[in-house]
């Protein structure tokens, strides 16, 4: 069985990565372009799959692969969370939640040592997350900036006199 921290450590360094930084520099060249964030979301969800493709190297590839196409699926919902939020210590606590479940499910050749070989059962269970995450940047265009800013604390121009 994984130690406790080795889950919340991977969730706390992957979610850094990918939403807390690779997600916010995408985001900033998606609307300096005039993309809209989701452009930004699908761009780090495919990354995030792709850094699961290394357990190839200790799994079957056919259970890698869904492990990449669902791990993309989950960062697009994800990466909507944050953007709606604002907050990333859910998404660690999500993701070693994740990490936790898999880890005590039998290995079904996904190569990380516990689960995570969900196959196609995990590609169809973590679709919804993925439309679920596009469901919640509908409407955010291009023109919305940051999809979930701050108020301008600037105060507003006081009104002439005449």
């Amino acid at each position: 069985m994984v130690a406790l921290p080795v889950p919340l450590l991977t969730g706390f360094w992957e979610e850094g990565l990918v939403r807390g930084f690779l997600l916010f520099v995408l985001l900033a060249a998606a609307l300096r372009s005039g993309r809209g964030p989701i452009a930004a979301v699908l761009g780090s969800s495919v990354v995030f799959g792709l850094m699961h493709a290394v357990n190839v190297i200790n799994g079957d590839p056919a259970q890698v692969a869904s492990q990449v196409i669902y791990a993309t699926f989950i960062g697009v919902c994800f990466a909507a969370l944050l953007l709606r939020t604002n907050a990333l210590w859910m998404l660690v606590a999500l993701h070693f939640l994740f990490d936790v479940d898999s880890a005590l499910v039998p290995d079904g050749g996904g190569g990380d040592g516990g689960g995570g070989g969900f196959g196609v059962a995990g590609v169809l269970l973590t679709l919804p997350l993925a439309l679920y995450g596009l469901w919640l940047l509908r409407n955010r265009g291009a023109d919305d900036g940051a999809v979930n800013a701050a108020p301008d604390p600037t105060p507003a121009p006081a009104p002439a006199r005449s």
